[in-house]
């Protein structure tokens, strides 16, 4: 009966021990790293998120490879680009809240892949190793690199430049989809945005873009009044840039999409008001100007970055209409 207990014991040492090799050698594997980083972003945990993202380098190559695509192919939103997308790129990062499905693959690995290397597969070099994850819609090649701590940190996107192009292809189309909407619309005075982008970043951008010339427009006007004691008044947006000219590196114009600029002056030239339709319910729409500009306000129409001619512009919230006036 000793002699049994002590081969049972063996065994179970043996077992237990070999369970533990197991283990020790899974959690030194990129799988379960990734599969660890998968459960940080469920929990919105950024700092363990860090633990396995080397943050500042991946947004440094994402953003790079991101203004890069956006100059080439959109040179008028490279500048705005430079701005808006290191930040945004790195909470994405951190918080995987991005749309555009560079993180959405993680999504898709369980602990079977782990295991069994179904939708997971890894390959490992020394203290490097390239993880493919294979999503729903797109393949993702990943670069790790294996820390003193014996986990797996990702420093780059090995198909990055891919998955952009794929990706600015998919935003091209939603942005092309929007200026079909509006170049169908029958309404001349009413912009609509019916159909946003499914990119919440890309809809941003073009409100913060907006936003942005609108403030640019409206610095230009008070510089005008400073110097001539009137605001501008012109017959379409060209010839208002030519007014504004010394104040004015370019007169702007509103994003693709449906949005449209506005410029209504007043009759006797001591007011004015710029307006711009957001995608958004954006901040500056609780600190803005909600008037309602009519015919008994000015008796010349206003005039559109979209060569329109409307003869009341309506400030109201509720319509999304940013405006800025003196």
């Amino acid at each position: 009966m000793k002699k049994l207990l002590i081969i049972l014991g063996s065994i179970l040492l043996v077992l237990a021990l070999s369970a533990g090799a197991l283990i020790y050698i899974i959690m030194g594997r990129p799988e379960y790293s990734l599969w660890q980083l998968k459960q940080a972003y469920q929990r919105q945990d950024v700092e363990t998120v860090k633990q396995y993202v080397d943050v500042d380098v991946l947004a440094e190559q994402i953003t790079t490879v991101v203004i890069k695509q956006v100059s080439d192919k959109a040179p008028i939103l490279g500048g705005l680009a430079e701005k808006l997308l290191p930040k945004l790129i790195t909470t994405s990062l951190q918080t995987n809240s991005s749309q555009t499905g560079l993180l959405s693959s993680f999504n898709n690995i369980t602990w079977s892949d782990v295991l069994l290397r179904k939708k997971l597969v890894c390959t490992q070099a020394d203290s490097f190793a390239y993880c493919t994850i294979t999503g729903a819609e797109r393949t993702i090649i990943l670069q790790l690199q294996q820390t003193q701590q014996r986990t797996w940190k990702i420093v780059g996107i090995k198909n990055i430049d891919e998955l952009v192009n794929d990706l600015f292809g998919d935003i091209k189309q939603q942005l092309t989809d929007g200026t079909s909407t509006a170049n169908n619309s029958t309404s001349t005075n009413n912009i609509t945005n019916s159909n946003p982008s499914k990119f919440p970043a890309v809809v941003t951008a073009r409100d913060t873009k907006q936003v942005s010339d609108l403030k640019q427009l409206q610095s230009a006007v008070e510089l005008y009044y400073s110097d001539t004691g009137t605001y501008p008044s012109a017959s379409s947006w060209e010839e208002l840039g030519k007014v504004l000219d010394k104040y004015l590196t370019n007169i702007t114009y509103p994003p693709i999409g449906n949005s449209d600029y506005v410029y209504y002056v007043s009759s006797d030239k001591t007011a004015y008001v710029f307006t711009a339709t957001l995608e958004t319910d954006h901040a500056v729409l609780q600190s803005d100007n909600d008037k309602l500009y009519d015919a008994s306000w000015s008796t010349s129409p206003a005039i559109t970055a979209k060569g329109n001619h409307p003869t009341q512009v309506d400030c109201a919230d509720t319509a999304k209409v940013f405006c800025v006036s003196n």
